[in-house]
């Protein structure tokens, strides 16, 4: 390693022979290489120095790290080789005969589920007069038949009940204790932001409320579905709605739960 001038202004200082084998850098200004730069003091902080290496009067302490890094082994398992079964069999009299093969059968499964939760909300509406009656309290606690899950005389188009969460949900399970009874015909919907809208249902065992037990309604979230109020109580609602018929019964409730995947 040639030398290095400890000049720092005028007049110049002795140009100073180093070996490149030893760190017994002497004190000193370095004036420059032949990549122009200028003193490099400033920025020559044992920081920036190896530790145990003393460059023109700074000792470094940066410490330089070595790392091996071993990459784990992934194990793939050897696959095994079995004999593909055949369309066809052949008996030892040489005769073919065809291999029966059933035709597989395709079943819904359904989704793994949270516990069934407490509904934030159960509405009777009566649409003439325009009537709305809270009756969650009734809906939670599994008395028979304190829920109306329709008004004991029909109005028309637009009486029902209504469901509530206060989080978008997939399925309303209800506990029928006295099963109605008439022409009545009720379509499931929700609140778009501007009405209530049908809702689709892909597992719907409800049978309008005309069947005691324990009933569910299953559907697919809509992507409009926007929360409003409803008796005072801010919820993602559901509307168990009558479009047409008459009743002759009233059907009533017992407990009702909504579930979430």
């Amino acid at each position: 390693m040639g030398g290095f001038s400890t000049r720092f202004g005028s007049p110049s200082l002795p140009v100073v022979s180093l070996d490149p084998n030893s760190n017994a850098y002497p004190d000193g200004h370095h004036y420059g290489d032949s990549q122009g730069l200028t003193h490099v003091e400033p920025t020559l902080i044992p920081d920036n120095v190896l530790y145990g290496v003393k460059i023109f009067g700074v000792t470094g302490n940066a410490t330089h790290w070595v790392f091996t890094i071993s990459l784990p082994t992934l194990p793939i398992a050897t696959p095994s080789k079995s004999l593909a079964a055949s369309a066809k069999l052949v008996t030892p009299d040489n005769a073919t005969k065809s291999l029966a093969i059933s035709t597989p059968s395709v079943a819904l499964i359904s989704a793994a589920t949270s516990p069934p939760l407490p509904v934030d909300g159960f509405v009777a509406h009566v649409q003439v007069p325009l009537a709305d009656t809270d009756e969650t309290t009734a809906a939670n606690e599994g008395t028979p038949d304190d829920m109306d899950l329709l008004p004991a005389s029909l109005s028309g188009n637009g009486d029902g009940s209504y469901f509530g969460l206060a989080t978008k949900y997939d399925w309303v399970v209800v506990k029928v204790s006295t099963a109605g009874t008439g022409t009545y015909h009720i379509t499931w919907k929700y609140w778009n932001g501007t009405q209530f809208v049908t809702l689709t249902t892909f597992n719907d065992n409800t049978n309008d409320f005309k069947t005691t037990g324990t009933i569910r309604a299953q559907f697919a979230r809509p992507l409009d579905w926007v929360a409003t109020t409803i008796a005072g109580i801010i919820a993602y609602w559901i509307k168990a709605e009558v479009d047409s018929g008459s009743m002759t019964i009233q059907p009533k409730g017992q407990q009702a739960f909504i579930g979430q995947y």
